[in-house]
């Protein structure tokens, strides 16, 4: 599933947020993913992650999963993944966290393990026992207790083999470093995975309490190195572009980075990641990962988005990092006068008395407030710009009306039921961020034959 950075904060009580990895259009994160030990999404072998252990030291890697299936009887099958859909040639883990319903498509196999020692870790030899074996199926139930192994028709054979009803199966995810060779990725990489299977003494982070993967690295031991090629990124489009950026690093004394760079817009047309990779240096960054970017980046404070999300609106996403702090869980709420700013410019917001050190932002995430507290107007609408403190929340709305007109469209069609002499002419007045302008006297000059010459634009900005 997927929802706003916001409401993943205010759900879990967070007082900041920043958006995570690259994700499908399912809301499944494509990389590694931790939450609180338990495993939930499994790496791709060439993207690098950051692991926050148990001890609270911060680890960055390019990690491979290597995920084992043991029978009753000794018998090994690969893992190829965790909590996602099934694609050919594969064997899935699907625990509670996945959802109620499996989802197997038709032709599958799903198997129900029950008594299984939840939730999943990594570098842990989990067991249950075979409850079922059956055709995968889209409504399947994902016991509580327990998990559905759900796998392609390549390995229907080996599961009617060697799994029976009332028997003991064990199964277990495990991590080994993974670096990569200069140039492009090999499509062979997941394949190393075999000759780990069955033999890893530990998992290399098997200590791992958060993790969220991205890509690609951006400082290693304090210098900058960035792996696009490697990882699967175009040097064109992506890590020489200018984009919204999010970025997670780790200063020399452990402190936790998270940065992010607005962009696709007038106010900032983004950055590459060579920039990115200066600039966490220059926050004393030794180490830094990029995360997933463009209109999902979004960094929210105190429930205000501090950022402008280039998609003019947070972008759902699937997973999120959190930041908590103690403070009050409840915050005093005061609604000030409604404050109005034309597109292109930008209006400074008040307060009413002198607050301490306010963050300032938007509620719903559809504009940009600096933290001078100036809003600039852009799309027009109302917008909830706020100003939060670590006690009291400060509402102030801000409606953006058009500005200036600065576009002007004409469109010509013939008109219906009339003679073919006859056309009618669609007139579209708009202002510099393209909002439309109502309330305008249009006039049109004709010097052969006769017409309306004058209208007034209506509420879309258009006149005929």
């Amino acid at each position: 599933g997927r929802e706003s950075p916001a409401r993943t904060a205010a759900r879990h009580g967070a007082v900041a947020a920043v958006n995570g990895d690259y994700f499908a259009y399912t809301g499944d994160p494509l990389g590694f993913a931790v939450r609180d030990g338990e495993f939930i999404s499994e790496s791709m072998p060439h993207r690098v992650a950051m692991g926050i252990m148990a001890d609270g030291s911060i680890r960055f890697d390019t990690a491979m999963c290597v995920g084992t299936l043991t029978a009753a009887d000794g018998e090994q099958i690969a893992l190829d993944g965790i909590n996602r859909l099934l694609s050919s040639g594969e064997t899935l883990v699907l625990s509670p966290t996945f959802g109620t319903k499996a989802r197997a498509p038709v032709g599958s196999t799903a198997v129900v393990l029950r008594g299984v020692d939840l939730p999943v870790r990594v570098g842990f030899e989990h067991s249950g026992i075979v409850d079922l074996i059956g055709p995968g199926q889209a409504d399947a139930a994902i016991p509580a207790d327990g998990i559905v192994l759900v796998a392609s028709a390549k390995t229907k054979a080996w599961l009617s083999t060697h799994l029976r009803a009332g028997e003991k199966v064990k199964f277990r995810f495990d991590f080994v470093s993974n670096p990569l060779p200069p140039g492009p990725p090999r499509g062979d990489l997941a394949s190393r995975a075999g000759s780990f299977r069955g033999r890893i003494a530990r998992s290399a982070w098997a200590d791992v309490s958060q993790a969220m993967s991205g890509g690609p690295w951006l400082l290693r031991e304090g210098t900058v190195l960035i792996d696009g090629q490697e990882e699967g990124f175009s040097a064109k489009d992506f890590v020489l572009a200018r984009h919204p950026r999010t970025a997670a690093g780790v200063a020399a004394d452990g402190k936790l980075l998270l940065v992010t760079v607005d962009g696709r817009q007038s106010l900032s047309s983004g950055v590459n990641l060579p920039d990115l990779a200066q600039i966490m240096k220059s926050l004393g960054a030794v180490h830094a990962i990029n995360l997933d970017g463009g209109g999902s980046t979004a960094m929210v404070v105190r429930g205000l988005y501090v950022n402008g999300p280039s998609d003019g609106e947070p972008r759902a996403i699937p997973n999120a990092l959190l930041v908590f702090a103690e403070g009050p869980a409840v915050r005093p709420e005061t609604l000030l006068e409604t404050a109005s700013v034309r597109s292109g410019e930008r209006v400074a917001l008040k307060l009413p008395t002198e607050a301490l050190e306010p963050i300032w932002g938007t509620q719903d995430g559809k504009g940009f407030v600096d933290q001078r507290g100036f809003y600039y107007g852009k799309r027009a609408q109302v917008v909830q710009a706020a100003a939060a403190t670590a006690t009291s929340l400060f509402r102030l709305p801000v409606s953006v009306l058009p500005g200036n007109p600065t576009r002007i469209y004409a469109r010509f069609t013939p008109s219906p039921n009339n003679p073919p002499d006859r056309t009618t002419v669609l007139i579209t007045i708009q202002d510099e961020g393209g909002n439309p302008i109502p309330g305008r006297t249009v006039k049109l000059r004709v010097w052969q034959g006769a017409g309306q010459n004058e209208a007034i634009t209506d509420a879309r900005g258009r006149a005929e």
